[in-house]
């Protein structure tokens, strides 16, 4: 969907005929223009932050204490963060098409496009950019967030129903656990499953 607007916009060119998006079109390209523009990791270092707290304290009610937990994060697979992040984008979406009117959405779109052009004088794109920048990005990014990060909280699995733990709680330096056979023996619990 992120090549939606511009494929409209080189149609619409090639055709010399003017064809607008949909306020959802524009919307999805705001949401991956964002994704892209602005995130730089920082979504997915969240949700990774909340989820490992999350386990964290799981894993705390096993008598396991995380000793290094920016790298416990890191070892949290992208499979087990990436449908929170595809959550985070349906939220984000649904929020410029409820909160935005079709004119200001297209507005964004052009000021996505033309973030990094470099305005002289008057030149309207400037404000579009802005509009764009503090809007969306600004605006409903960080709600959407706390919303993805807020959900999380309520909806995440257990311990035992983390499959991938079994593999994290294997990393030497990450944990701090009563003795070796505690371990060996979580690790077989959450490998056998709930």
């Amino acid at each position: 969907m992120r090549f939606v607007a511009p494929a409209i916009f080189t149609a619409s060119l090639f055709y010399g005929q003017i064809v607008a998006a949909s306020p959802r079109e524009d919307a999805e390209f705001i949401t991956q223009s964002i994704g892209v523009t602005f995130e730089g990791g920082t979504l997915l270092e969240s949700i990774a932050s909340t989820y490992a707290d999350f386990l964290t304290e799981e894993l705390g009610r096993h008598s396991v204490r995380v000793t290094d937990s920016a790298r416990f994060e890191k070892l949290l697979p992208v499979e087990a963060l990436e449908p929170w992040r595809m959550r985070w984008q349906e939220i984000f979406t649904k929020r410029l098409v409820d909160n935005y009117t079709p004119d200001d959405l297209a507005r964004m779109v052009n000021g996505a496009q033309t973030l990094y052009d470099e305005p002289e004088g008057d030149h309207s794109f400037a404000s579009d950019a802005a509009f764009y920048f503090f809007s969306a990005s600004v605006g409903f990014h960080i709600g959407s967030q706390t919303t993805v990060i807020y959900e999380l909280k309520s909806s995440a699995p257990t311990l035992l129903n983390t499959p991938f733990m079994a593999d994290i709680l294997e990393t030497d330096g990450v944990f701090s656990f009563p003795n070796p056979i505690w371990r060996r023996d979580l690790i077989a619990q959450i490998r056998r499953g709930p």
